[in-house]
């Protein structure tokens, strides 16, 4: 069964009174939430079932799936407060080991996009172009092959930015756990992004990117990032 597990447990903060009621993943644009809007596009490429790492009032989050498509687990990282996405996703990894598509719930995207990765290994979504220094960023070989993945990498080497979603086959799904579970034995896990984990996997199993150069694409971090997805959107 196809999976995919999005990230829904933060309430994001930087977006102030417009997460104050809500999950960011709730944020609605063009008459639909994000969450909602992602998970009717990964359905209709075939992903059936849902993992959902909720925290921020995610009895809300269990409301908005009630009439959606496909099947729902619902993960709950109760410390959602004091942690990040690293160990938001290694509440989920019951449910990766046979490879799984990742998405930042926070992130709205053109549903095109889906068709630029396919199934022969397992890459991450690339906005090529200069960086901003909070930005995740890629840095790749000669031979397209990701060496960096994090927002401390140089932007004059960078690729583009990592815009949150990727696709992850059943071998580097399975590295990928047990970086997860490495992470998770050190002192400073509460503070990591789970991209520390996917760089971790990728020493040993290689990660390409999928290139989304033309495509409409964001991260919603801040009010501005909002304003621009709402301009964005409106012009579909």
């Amino acid at each position: 069964m196809r999976t995919a597990v999005i990230l829904c447990a933060g309430r994001g903060t930087r977006l102030g009174s417009l997460t104050a009621d809500r999950p960011k993943c709730l944020l609605e644009i063009g008459g639909q939430t994000l969450l909602e809007k992602a998970i009717r596009q990964f359905y209709n490429n075939g992903v059936q079932r849902f993992v959902l790492v909720v925290g921020y009032q995610w009895e809300k989050i269990r409301e908005k799936i009630t009439n959606l498509s496909g099947e729902f687990v619902l993960v709950q990282n109760q410390n959602y407060r004091t942690t990040n996405t690293l160990v938001s996703l290694w509440h989920a990894k019951e449910y990766m080991s046979k490879g799984f598509w990742l998405l930042n719930g926070d992130v709205m995207f053109d549903e095109e996009i889906l068709s630029r990765f396919d199934f022969g290994g397992s890459k991450i979504g690339v906005v090529p172009g200069r960086c901003e220094e909070e930005e995740v960023k890629v840095i790749i070989n000669n031979e397209g092959v990701v060496v960096q993945l994090s927002k401390i990498a140089s932007p004059d080497k960078a690729l583009g930015e990592f815009i949150g979603l990727a696709y992850f086959d059943e071998k580097f799904s399975r590295k990928l756990i047990e970086c997860l579970e490495w992470w998770m034995k050190r002192e400073n896990v509460n503070s990591q992004y789970f991209e520390a984990a996917v760089e971790c996997a990728m020493k040993e199993i290689p990660l390409h990117i999928a290139d989304l150069s033309g495509l409409s694409c964001i991260e919603i971090d801040t009010i501005e990032d909002y304003r621009r997805a709402v301009q964005m959107w409106e012009k579909v």
